[in-house]
């Protein structure tokens, strides 16, 4: 009974305390559910966040890859509002292009139903100042007012969204670019944020970046193209203008020379004289001319070939002569001993640049002297430096004369060139071409004392160290060839391809004068029929030509086996380094020039000839 008692007093205990404490459980556990409810979801919206930045990173570096090797606005747009959608989990993307008149017309459209995109296409959208801000791009959510930009989300028919602008170099807007959706239903579609607004901000400074890389890409190639075209008229003027002055100049030089050969009074060849002297005045004017716009245009090359020293000297020696005795001159040019005779590299262009040097010291050195000295500078193993030396007791330049002197168009003295001529580009041109033959040019000068100019080229040495036979080595005087060699071109039969009558009768009395047999083309037609009906050792070719080109004629000639060893030689007022190419290409042997000289075809005939009578003897044996 006593152990019942017990019992009893036990269960009589109050309650209250526990029911309080269960409450207070209660509450704490409905709080910290809370809690983590809100943390659970902080996560989320966390995970959404770092998944929409992955995606953004993701996608930036796709673009940046994929966008460089497109060209063009649909090309470049296109992709990259179809991977905004897929990658961003966006519904609708639409590019905005200026459309000229200050408003916008959609040009890209991705996620859009037919009839919606037909519709948002046919509109001209206004936009709105703040869509234009790359540094702040527009964002619209649905916790904003319905009537932020309504016109515009009514326009692109996209409720939520973000804008951001894409320039070009100038500012210039090139597209708007605006990403979104038509509806939001969180948690399972979130709603727009600063990660999308990031991604979408740096989408679209990439596509600055490219659009402006790809403007300046387009830029580039149309002023490369406008380069190319207008260095290709340019072109096509020298050579048109070549042509058209060489021409008429030919028929002074060569009617003069004929007219020469007859019997004149003193005063008559005196005035002969005088023609023959301003035409070739006029015709080196004209070729300065030409070198300097083929130097500046970068179409002059070099023509290396093996030649002598000795030759070039003697040839600018002879030239210069008759003008310096005329002014009383004490003229002497010296090449010394141990300086070879055979070399290789650009003949005509060194005998260019001395030619120059000599001149100008004749022409401002009314009296005194002046002396050319060519020396060895360096040796090494298959080459040779030379040093060309012209020195005078001339004019001279004072040191403000001299600062700009290889300037083109520059003359030190004008009063003075005046009297003598010039275009005060020779020594531009002497410059050009030293550089051009990886040599260097000097000078030293005193006013009243005179003037020293130098240059020194780099040449190769032939292996065997002896001249081969040149081809143009005499002088360019119109000096009749000697006896002996006039025999060797008895019975020659040259074929003459020319159009113009005068050319024609200049060169038919030339190669008459040799004994040379000639036959007369009009054109390649005329020529072709001629080499069927006929045999010739020879043919001198015009280029420019009705009918049938100097060129074409050539290139039918040697299809057929039985003339691909006819010398066929250019003899045309086309005077460029790329006639001379174009000539060589087509299957002619060489180029010669106009003017005709006299002296040059001798030694190009002679040279001809005497390589078919060294086959002949190659056969025979």
């Amino acid at each position: 009974m006593k152990e019942m008692g017990c019992n009893d007093s036990r269960s009589s205990l109050p309650v209250e305390p526990t029911e309080r404490e269960l409450r207070y459980l209660r509450g704490i556990s409905e709080r910290n559910a809370a809690k983590i409810l809100a943390l659970d979801a902080q996560s989320i919206a966390l995970r959404h966040e770092l998944e929409h930045k992955r995606r953004g990173f993701a996608l930036l570096a796709e673009l940046s890859v994929s966008l460089r090797r497109r060209a063009g606005y649909e090309n470049i747009f296109v992709p990259v509002a179809r991977r905004i959608n897929a990658a961003l989990n966006m519904q609708r993307t639409v590019v905005l292009t200026p459309d000229g008149e200050g408003r916008f017309k959609a040009t890209v459209l991705q996620g859009y139903p037919n009839d919606k995109r037909e519709l948002v296409a046919s509109r001209s959208i206004e936009v709105a100042p703040e869509l234009l801000n790359p540094d702040r791009p527009a964002l619209v959510t649905g916790a904003d007012p319905t009537s932020r930009l309504a016109k515009f989300r009514e326009a692109v028919d996209i409720p939520y969204f973000i804008s951001s602008p894409t320039f070009l170099y100038d500012n210039a807007v090139a597209a708007i670019l605006i990403t979104g959706r038509v509806a939001e239903a969180p948690p399972f579609l979130s709603r727009l944020g600063a990660s999308d607004v990031e991604t979408v901000q740096a989408i679209s400074a990439l596509l600055s970046a490219v659009l402006v890389e790809h403007r300046l890409e387009d830029d580039l190639r149309r002023a490369r193209d406008r380069a190319e075209k207008s260095d290709k008229a340019k072109g096509e003027f020298l050579a048109n203008m070549s042509h058209e002055v060489r021409t008429p100049i030919n028929a002074i030089l060569g009617m003069a020379r004929i007219l020469s050969e007859n019997g004149l009074a003193d005063t008559q060849r005196h005035n002969l004289d005088q023609i023959v002297h301003s035409t070739r005045l006029l015709l080196r004017i004209f070729d300065d001319i030409m070198d300097f716009a083929n130097l500046d245009a970068g179409r002059m090359a070099l023509q290396a070939a093996e030649f002598s020293i000795r030759d070039v000297a003697g040839r600018v020696f002879s030239i210069v002569e008759e003008q310096a005795k005329s002014k009383s001159l004490l003229f002497d040019m010296n090449v010394e001993p141990d300086v070879p005779d055979a070399v290789i590299g650009d003949s005509a262009k060194v005998e260019q640049v001395l030619f120059n040097l000599v001149d100008n010291a004749v022409k401002f050195t009314n009296k005194g002297w002046v002396s050319v000295r060519i020396t060895k500078q360096a040796s090494a193993a298959g080459s040779v430096q030379l040093l060309f030396e012209v020195e005078d007791s001339g004019i001279g330049m004072s040191e403000e004369q001299t600062v700009d002197i290889f300037l083109p168009f520059n003359q030190a003295d004008t009063s003075f060139t005046r009297k003598h001529g010039g275009t005060g580009l020779g020594l531009a041109i002497c410059r050009s071409l030293t550089d051009l033959m990886q040599g260097e040019i000097r000078y030293e000068s005193q006013l009243g004392e005179g003037s020293k100019f130098s240059f020194s080229v780099p040449f190769g040495l032939p292996q065997d160290g002896a001249l081969g036979e040149a081809r143009h080595s005499g002088s360019k005087d119109a000096k009749a060839p000697k006896t002996d060699v006039l025999e060797s071109f008895k019975g020659m039969r040259v074929l003459l391809v020319e159009d113009n009558v005068v050319n024609q009768l200049i060169a038919a009395n030339m190669l008459s004068s040799m004994e040379v047999d000639v036959t007369v083309a009009n054109n390649g037609l005329e020529a072709l029929e001629a080499l069927e009906s006929g045999a010739y050792d020879l043919v001198l070719m015009d280029i420019q030509m009705p009918e049938m080109d100097g060129l074409t004629a050539t290139i039918q000639i040697r299809a057929n086996p039985k003339h691909k060893d006819l010398p066929i030689i250019a003899l045309t007022a086309h005077a460029l380094p790329e006639d001379r190419e174009a000539s060589l290409k087509s299957g002619m042997n060489d180029h010669l020039t106009k003017p005709m000289e006299p002296e040059e075809i001798y030694s190009t005939l002679l040279f001809w000839r005497q390589q078919a009578a060294r086959k002949n003897n190659e056969e025979r044996s």
